[in-house]
């Protein structure tokens, strides 16, 4: 996943999460949050890597959430994606 940071001259800090499950809801299959990472305003991105293996057959879909802390230390949802379907495990 790679985030990035249109806001003039402000450097934010953003966490990914990721879910990745067969029934689309809880309890996940897989569900992660990554560490904190700043991005330099004006352009700047990062990447946000996620591995998971799956041991049990179906076809799965995964979804996103990305939280941005803002400059006054709020925290606050700015993008997410619904569930789309991926891949098969046999």
């Amino acid at each position: 996943v790679t985030v990035r940071n249109d806001v003039p001259g402000t450097s934010l800090g953003s966490t990914v999460r990721f879910l990745f499950d067969r029934s689309q809801s809880a309890a996940f299959d897989n569900d992660q949050t990554s560490a904190p990472q700043t991005i330099t305003g004006s352009g700047g991105t990062r990447v946000y890597a996620f591995t998971f293996t799956p041991t049990l057959t179906g076809q799965y879909s995964y979804a996103l959430e990305v939280k941005t802390t803002l400059a006054n230390g709020n925290t606050v949802r700015t993008d997410s994606w619904l569930w789309n379907q991926t891949v098969r495990v046999q």
